[in-house]
């Protein structure tokens, strides 16, 4: 019935999107660069609204949009600086010509989609950083994370496979707890992805990636309490080419992406992107002397669809396969053995002959081989029309499958004691309508529905080794092979209904309002098979014993509704400056621990949700020949009932506590300066001061501590980066390059117990650079990261399964040197 609801509703969609109306107004012309050749897919628009196209196979376009006599067109295209034109001083609106100088650095990218329409950076009351895809080519990275890494106030944690989002200090992700909702919201071409599982960390063609910083929720998608990561890939345009892009490098690193763009018809254009990467990985296991290697293969599909000037259809697909060998961190200590003050590895030495140390750092000494593997596809359809003579209708309706599935050795040693197999599988769709004004007058508008369900099956089976007879004193074989095996169902379901307005009066004031509701509910049904002679008991379970009764589940619900304003107010008094002061209500989902229980009440007693309200302070700066730009904003968020996630007692995965009030305040630059022609700098810098205000937390020994005071976990007091792009033309070739600085502060990592100086992990500051050589068709690289080869720390704790409970480290990636080709075959 589920799946026959969400094909009625894209059958429906289907119907009605066709152009219903002509417009009053024509503009027409044609696009070109400085040696006269048409432009072929730039984008032209209306500032500020919606209207818009893009140019055809001879760099032609026309917009029919009501009579706008103050609006201004605004021209684009990747690798060029923008145009505007206002179209009152247009003397022919049938013939316009406009001619886009190549932008060497891409720092003149500034037109952006944050707030789903185009728009000048400069004219968003909110805090934007952006990143162009000459930025993304240049950064050497190999996953969205790596990008987000130069982004002020975003710290990016986790490792090789999983990675959360981290923005103002606030953690993303879901922590790999399925009941548990996210932070931040992470959009593909105006595609909400989802929680980390549903997310490709490898998405290839990439022309923008705008990150807003703060709560969003009433102008597009789902509500996000810390900010929105909005990501638009390259557009299919009327060319017929392929790009091959090579890396190889320091390891066995390897990257291949190729990439096809054809026009298939006159109204239809497809493009095509593969990403295969390998690496062999810098940490070994020494127990079988596999390096942690990761092989990905990952890529899209897109078919755009215009017949006419007034409706556009844009099909996408995409898809990754990953497989990795986990990399794990190294033990530094062990806790006492219990009943002994000996610690447990000399312990072990002396009973029984088992040496359970690693051999330093950059290795690990399991018994059990751990591997992940995630083999995600989504698909999307993305329709827009208008309606009447002044509102544009917009569809999205997406749909995603993920499977994850992993083995993990939970004594950390080469004992024959723990292991953990764990499978996730998830299916989410989603369906986005929206109207909004179409006319750049002083009122403009848009209204949403959002509807968005998840679908998860989880599962985790813990299996106890031959060592554990041995640490219980039990027969061999009495507890050998039994295990912890913990299944759930969880059903999630939001609905929004969002509206925003901007008003311009007085000529340079504008005020924004917007208003969201949601409508949260989630559904558990949970099983778990114990053993109790190790202190696990089953659930439900009549028999007493340890296996769950068959067709019999623990059932919990959780339903919130909650209402989220934001108000803002910009005012622009000289050309070269925007200034606003803004005020978000965000607010992210309570839920569920889903994850090993001891009673029935800790599953039906939810964690609560948390609400926090953010006030800020901007202003961008620029100057009039667009070579200098900064973006300055301060701000302060006050939480109530932060949800903490804390690793949990067993060591086998992340739970989540409220603490009852927090505070995090700071504030983010992001500077870009054109020194000269060739030279270019950009930088930028993010500070956070954060600390618990009200939070008593519980320990594993039933005791408490009051943690009011202390800074909260995961955040860094401080990020920044600043980069150097050179640009010289030899003749027919350029020589290019990039040295870059990355800086992170201190911050805590989270634990079960108090945080301590043994948890703090230090500031940290790497360098990178690439440089080459390119001409119209190709281009050469050397490149490298790390390049001080510096040894740092990425991780560390105290956790585990008792008795086997350690201290661990886990080290970043040592220097890695590679080289770069790209061709392309045909005309771009």
């Amino acid at each position: 019935m589920k799946n026959y609801n969400y094909l009625k509703s894209i059958i429906i969609l289907l119907f009605l999107n066709f152009p219903l109306i002509g417009f009053s107004q024509e503009i027409s012309g044609i696009v070109k660069d400085a040696n006269n050749s048409p432009l072929i897919g730039a984008t032209v628009v209306i500032e500020n609204t919606y209207i818009g196209t893009t140019t055809d196979a001879n760099g032609k376009f026309i917009v029919n949009a009501n009579k706008i006599d103050d609006g201004v067109l605004l021209v684009s295209f990747i690798g060029y600086k923008p145009q505007k034109l206002k179209i009152a001083s247009l003397n022919d609106v049938s013939n316009v010509e406009v001619t886009l100088e190549e932008d060497l650095f891409g720092l003149s990218e500034i037109v952006v989609t944050s707030r789903r329409r185009e728009e000048d950076i400069r004219e968003v009351p909110l805090s934007v950083s952006t990143l162009s895809v000459k930025e993304i080519e240049r950064t050497i990275s190999t996953s969205t994370g790596d990008l987000l890494g130069v982004v002020p106030n975003v710290n990016v944690t986790g490792d090789q496979y999983s990675q959360s989002i981290n923005i103002r200090g606030i953690m993303g992700g879901n922590g790999g707890n399925p009941g548990s909702g996210t932070a931040e919201g992470v959009y593909l071409n105006e595609v909400y992805q989802g929680p980390d599982e549903f997310q490709n960390n490898f998405v290839v063609d990439l022309a923008r990636i705008e990150v807003l910083r703060g709560p969003q929720g009433t102008q597009f998608g789902k509500n996000a309490i810390a900010g929105a990561v909005n990501m638009t890939t390259i557009k299919p345009t009327p060319k017929n080419y392929a790009t091959l892009n090579v890396d190889y490098g320091d390891r066995n690193f390897m990257r291949i992406r190729p990439v096809v763009n054809a026009k298939l018809t006159k109204s239809i254009n497809v493009r095509a992107s593969v990403l295969h990467y390998r690496y062999d990985g810098y940490i070994k296991n020494i127990a079988d002397g596999k390096n942690s290697d990761s092989e990905v293969t990952a890529g899209r599909i897109d078919l755009n669809f215009r017949p006419n000037e007034n409706f556009v259809a844009n099909l996408g697909f995409d898809f990754t396969d990953e497989n990795y060998v986990e990399q794990q961190p190294n033990v530094v200590s062990w806790a006492n053995a219990p009943l002994t003050e000996i610690p447990l590895d000399v312990a072990f030495n002396a009973g029984y002959g088992i040496n359970l140390n690693d051999d330093g750092r950059g290795t690990f000494n399991h018994n059990v081989s751990p591997f992940y593997k995630k083999k995600l596809w989504g698909t999307s359809l993305n329709m827009g029309y208008y309606i009447g003579k002044s509102a544009v209708i917009k569809s999205i309706t997406s749909y995603r499958d993920a499977t994850r599935e992993w083995k993990r050795d939970l004594d950390f040693s080469i004992a024959d004691a723990i292991y953990e197999d764990r499978e996730d599988r998830g299916k989410q769709f989603s369906q986005e309508l929206k109207i909004s004004s179409s006319s750049s007058n002083k009122l403009n508008w848009v209204g949403g529905l959002f509807y968005y369900n998840m679908n998860s099956d989880f599962s985790q089976n813990i299996t106890l080794g031959s060592f554990m007879d041995v640490l219980y004193g039990t027969p061999a074989g009495t507890l050998e092979g039994s295990s912890i095996f913990p299944r759930a169902e969880i059903v999630q379901n939001n609905i929004g209904v969002y509206a925003s307005a901007d008003y311009r009066f007085l000529d340079f004031f504008t005020i924004n309002a917007g208003i969201r509701y949601t409508i949260d509910k989630k559904e558990i049904s949970f099983q778990q098979d114990g053993v109790p002679a190790v202190g696990y008991q089953a659930f439900p379970d009549a028999n007493l014993d340890g296996v769950a009764d068959e067709g019999e589940y623990l059932k919990a619900d959780h339903s919130e509704n909650i209402i989220t304003p934001t108000v803002s107010l910009k005012a622009k008094p000289f050309e070269w400056a925007n200034a606003y002061i803004s005020y978000a209500r965000g607010y992210k989902s309570g839920g569920f621990n889903v994850r090993f229980i001891s009673s029935a009440q800790e599953l039906e007693t939810p964690f609560d949700a948390e609400i926090m309200d953010n006030y800020e302070v901007g202003v961008k700066l620029s100057n009039a020949n667009n070579t200098f730009f900064a973006n300055l904003a301060a701000f302060l968020m006050n939480y109530d009932n932060l949800q903490v996630p804390v690793t949990t007692e067993d060591g086998t995965g992340i739970a989540i506590n409220n603490a009852a009030k927090a505070q995090v305040k700071g504030f983010e630059a992001d500077i870009t300066y054109l020194i000269t022609k060739n030279i270019a700098f950009s930088g930028g810098f993010g500070y956070n001061q954060s600390e618990y205000t009200d939070y008593v937390a519980e320990l594993p020994d039933g005791s408490t501590i009051d943690r009011a005071g202390e800074r909260l976990n995961n955040i860094p007091d401080m990020n920044a980066n600043a980069a150097i792009d050179l640009n010289f033309p030899i003749g027919k070739v350029k020589l290019v390059g990039r040295i870059q600085y990355k800086y992170r502060g201190e911050l805590d990592q989270p634990t079960y117990i108090d945080a301590t100086d043994a948890n703090t992990i230090d500031a940290l500051g790497l360098w990178s650079s690439r440089i080459g050589v390119e001409g119209k068709k190709w281009g050469a690289y050397l490149w490298g990261r790390n390049l001080a080869d510096k040894e740092y720390i990425i991780g560390k704790g105290t956790t585990g399964i008792s008795p086997f409970i350690r201290t661990f480290e886990q080290i970043g990636e040592p220097r890695l040197i590679g080289v770069n080709v790209v061709y392309t075959l045909g005309n771009k």
